[in-house]
């Protein structure tokens, strides 16, 4: 490599700056969402606040729903900087910006510069990756975990590399996904099997040397296993009982969860927009015998093929499921397309290759979203009125989507060469950024008068903050996150009896409103000893009733 080659090189890193300081962009100055946000953190602030690092509880209960590697990665945040929004989303913001270094790397290597700066900088603007990792949960952590086993993989199977260093790091973060999300783990594994298979070559996948890798991939979660066990044997049955129904339950639809087949449909063609937009699809300029042909080279190209299709195909087996599964999608599908992109700037590819003409795909589109965001919120106002009060989100709603569609338009007018190109993509990327920055602002607006840290502050100007309270409504453990106190969580239309006991060992107490409009009409000799004294606004247009308990004036 020449100097001049490597000082662009090093500057091209910059994109994976650019695309981190949007990821991170005003991430943690509102409060944390309902409430699985909130049962993570209040899990990982258990865990660091009680020392008990080996059984995650919530409430008071062993709480085994999920692996604990995302609760660890929160607790030290937690230890290290309090019950803070900082701590809960750092894990997922870290994973996030090690994500696009993992996806800028593999593509510089084996692509170019140009192809790797439109990898990192795609990945950085597509909705479901930038949702993930901006949320303390579990699926950025396994989306950074998930992609650099797909790399590593790739890398030894394909000859890059022999280094036990790699094959390891294959295997062990295959282990630390399952100790993050259970046996979804084996997603790059299943990857890198249906790739040779199509190629026709499963012998080359013994350089992954499975005999000493596998038991390196379960180890992490057999240690977690046997310490739990060495805690308390009765936990192990749980454990077992817990993950069966997380895993078969929810594909079979034990849970009660059946979600239609096409489900993913509209969250792949919304959730990785503008990528989706961009794609080149078999029917359009490529013929099916071409794109089964690309599969077979076993190329890299088919590879990320793969690694978009088959998540796609078994998440939409499953009878649950929830958008954010499909967030190990976002890296291979942002690279190939920037792949693609690339041929573009440099007018070279496939004789049979005819690359998509993006710019009406990604201007339509936005259009259509902007004409969305003007008439959403009159439409929610009208279906809701008093209900959901939207009128301090109007005009930056009205305006959400104004950067993204000037630099589609943009887009569209510089498409004369392969230098214009480029520099179009470039406008229509700070357009999308700049769509990004109006949403976090508008995010902001919206969680400074809806929040569980605003009604944190009500009952602590009420009642203190180590006082116990209790609530009657929705259950979300967000709130507890918030509170130093007890918070008992009775949920919706409780028995009186139950009020009673929770009366008596409170001083105040949040009732949604509809439940307390029932308690006044269904007990009102309950109510009597429950005076309000605030109103304070919840999530999705809730709003909860802040009452005194009377026995403790």
């Amino acid at each position: 490599m020449t100097a001049l080659q490597a000082a662009r090189s090093r500057r091209s890193w910059l994109a994976v700056l650019v695309a981190a300081l949007l990821v991170t962009w005003s991430a943690v100055d509102h409060p944390l969402y309902p409430s699985d946000e909130g049962r993570y953190a209040v899990v990982a602030a258990t865990m660091a606040e009680s020392g008990n690092w080996i059984v995650p509880t919530l409430g008071g209960k062993p709480h085994l729903t999920k692996p604990p590697l995302a609760y660890w990665a929160e607790a030290v945040g937690i230890a290290a900087l309090g019950r803070t929004e900082m701590a809960a989303r750092l894990p997922s913001l870290l994973a996030a910006v090690a994500t696009l270094g993992v996806a800028f790397a593999i593509t510089r290597r084996l692509r170019g510069d140009a192809a790797a700066v439109g990898a990192t900088l795609l990945l950085g603007i597509l909705p479901i990756f930038m949702f993930v990792s901006r949320i303390g949960a579990t699926d950025s952590l396994l989306t950074f975990l998930w992609t650099l086993a797909t790399v590593l993989g790739y890398l030894v199977v394909a000859g890059e590399t022999r280094s036990r260093w790699a094959i390891a790091g294959f295997w062990l973060c295959l282990g630390l996904a399952a100790l993050t999300k259970g046996p979804v783990a084996i997603g790059p594994l299943a990857t890198l099997v249906v790739w040779r298979m199509v190629a026709g070559d499963l012998r080359s996948l013994s350089a992954l040397q499975p005999w000493w890798g596998m038991p390196l991939a379960a180890l992490p979660v057999a240690a977690w296993v046997t310490a739990l066990w060495l805690r308390d044997a009765a936990l192990l049955d749980r454990l077992t009982e817990t993950w069966r129904m997380q895993s078969i339950g929810r594909v079979s639809g034990e849970l009660g969860k059946r979600d239609p087949w096409w489900f993913y449909a509209p969250v792949f063609l919304v959730g990785l927009f503008p990528a989706t937009a961009m794609l080149t699809l078999p029917w359009s300029n490529l013929s099916w015998r071409d794109s089964w042909r690309s599969l077979r080279t076993g190329s890299f190209e088919a590879l990320l093929v793969v690694a978009v299709l088959l998540p796609l195909i078994g998440f939409s087996l499953s009878s649950g499921k929830l958008p954010t599964y499909i967030a190990p999608v976002a890296p291979p599908l942002a690279i190939l397309v920037a792949i693609m992109l690339a041929r573009q700037w440099v007018g070279h590819g496939p004789t049979y290759y005819r690359p998509p003409d993006v710019r009406w795909t990604v201007l339509t589109t936005v259009g259509l979203a902007a004409i969305g965001a003007i008439v959403g919120p009159r439409i929610a106002d009208a279906l809701a009125p008093g209900r959901v009060d939207l009128s301090a989100l109007q005009p930056g709603a009205s305006a959400l989507f104004v950067p993204a569609l000037l630099g589609a338009l943009w887009l569209v007018v510089s498409w004369r060469s392969p230098r214009a190109r480029r520099t179009g993509l470039v406008v229509a990327w700070l357009g999308f950024a700049g769509s990004w920055m109006l949403a976090f602002h508008l995010e902001n607006v919206a969680t400074r008068r809806e929040s569980p840290a605003l009604l944190a502050a009500t009952l602590r100007e009420h009642f203190g903050d180590d006082a116990p309270i209790f609530v009657v409504g929705t259950t979300d453990a967000t709130r507890s996150f918030y509170r130093r106190g007890a918070v008992r969580e009775l949920g919706g239309n409780p028995p009186s009896w139950t009020i009673g006991e929770a009366m008596s060992a409170s001083r105040g107490a949040v009732i949604e409103d509809v439940e307390w409009e029932e308690l006044q009409r269904l007990m009102p000799e309950i109510t009597v000893d429950l005076p309000p004294v605030a109103e304070v606004p919840g999530f999705f247009g809730r709003r909860y009733v802040v009452v005194q308990v009377g026995r403790s004036k």
